[in-house]
C-alpha cells in the first residue's frame, strides 16, 4: 500500500512507501550502509545484544528485503530485563535510524516531505506498538491518535 491522505492524516504501510521501515532504498546509518530501515532496526537490536560481527554480516546478506531482516529480528530473544531495557532505548535508536534514512536518501526526504505536515500513521494492524493497530482500510483515521489501537510510534517520530 502506498501512502493514502486521509484528510490532515497520511497512513502508510508496506514496501511501496519511503516512509516504511521496509521500504527498499540505501541510506547510511552507523557507518554501515543499509537497505531498509528495518535492517538498522535489527543490527541496532543485534547491537544492544553485543552480538558476534559475523551475525552482523548475516544480517547485511539479507537485506535486499525488508521482510526477511524484519524475520530476522522476530527471531531475535531477550531476557525480561533486555526486553525492558530496549523498550525504553528503541525510540532513541529508532529516531536516529529515521534522521539518517530520511536525510541520505533523496527518495525518502521527498515522500516525507509531500506529507506536507499532516500527521503519519504507520498503518499496521498487527504492530500495536510502532503502528496504529489498524489498516487505513478498517479505521477512520482522524487527528486524534487515542482512535488507534496501537501507539503509533513510527508515525510520531
Amino acid at each position: 500500500m502506498p501512502q493514502v491522505y486521509i484528510k490532515d492524516v497520511t497512513a502508510f504501510y508496506g514496501t511501496d512507501t519511503h516512509l516504511s521501515n521496509e521500504s527498499k532504498g540505501e541510506f547510511q546509518h552507523a557507518g554501515y550502509t543499509f537497505q531498509t530501515a528495518e535492517a538498522a532496526v535489527v543490527y541496532e537490536k543485534l547491537r544492544f545484544l553485543q552480538a558476534d560481527e559475523s551475525v552482523f554480516k548475516k544480517l547485511f546478506e539479507n537485506t535486499a528485503k525488508g521482510s526477511a531482516v524484519k524475520q530476522i529480528g522476530q527471531r531475535i530473544r531477550m531476557t525480561p530485563q533486555q526486553e525492558e531495557t530496549w523498550k525504553k532505548v528503541a525510540p532513541v535508536k529508532m529516531a536516529k535510524i529515521l534522521e539518517n534514512k530520511f536525510t541520505t536518501n533523496l527518495d525518502a526526504k521527498k515522500a516525507l516531505l509531500a506529507t506536507h505536515q499532516t500527521l503519519l500513521v504507520n498503518a499496521n494492524s498487527t504492530d500495536s506498538l510502532w503502528g496504529a493497530g489498524k489498516s487505513k482500510d478498517d479505521l477512520v483515521f482522524s487527528q486524534d491518535p487515542k482512535l488507534f489501537l496501537g501507539k503509533n510510534q513510527l508515525g510520531e517520530l
